[in-house]
């Protein structure tokens, strides 16, 4: 039987397939390298509303600065990852990725601009999906809807 979770701490798994330049709202123009994003959200409620914002390519207005990248058509959300709050906030989980081998950040405050924990990003580079990375998520309580 499957529970439907309206919050929760989430992983965007984001392959982009080619180098681009985007425009990352106010944070700026920036180069991205072909590869692997992994951006850290959270909604406290409407999660599913939130995730499917995300999935969608048209008519949504850019507010995020992950909006702005997954408008580009070179993006393309591979996974998606969901943890409970109870489990991980937003930086906890953030910071426990950023220690994976071949975790970059190449932005910023990108996602983490009104952070109040010092986070330098809530989004991270992975040149590919290593088996590093799944076996991360594979030893995480993640994916409980």
């Amino acid at each position: 039987m499957s529970m439907q979770i309206d919050s929760g701490i989430y992983v965007l798994i984001i392959q982009l397939k080619k180098n681009t330049r985007l425009k990352i709202g106010k944070l700026g123009t920036f180069n991205f390298k072909k590869g692997y994003y992994l951006y850290v959200g959270s909604a406290l409620k409407n999660l599913s509303k939130r995730l499917e914002r995300h999935k969608k390519k048209k008519n949504k207005n850019l507010y995020w600065h992950i909006d702005f990248f997954l408008n580009d058509m070179n993006t393309e959300i591979k996974d998606i990852k969901i943890f409970s709050p109870e489990v991980f906030n937003e930086c906890e989980l953030t910071k426990k990725i950023i220690s994976i081998p071949g975790a970059k950040i190449k932005v910023k405050s990108f996602g983490a601009s009104d952070c109040k924990k010092g986070c330098k990003s809530h989004f991270i580079f992975f040149k590919e999906y290593s088996a590093n990375v799944k076996e991360f998520f594979s030893n995480l309580n993640c994916n409980f809807q």
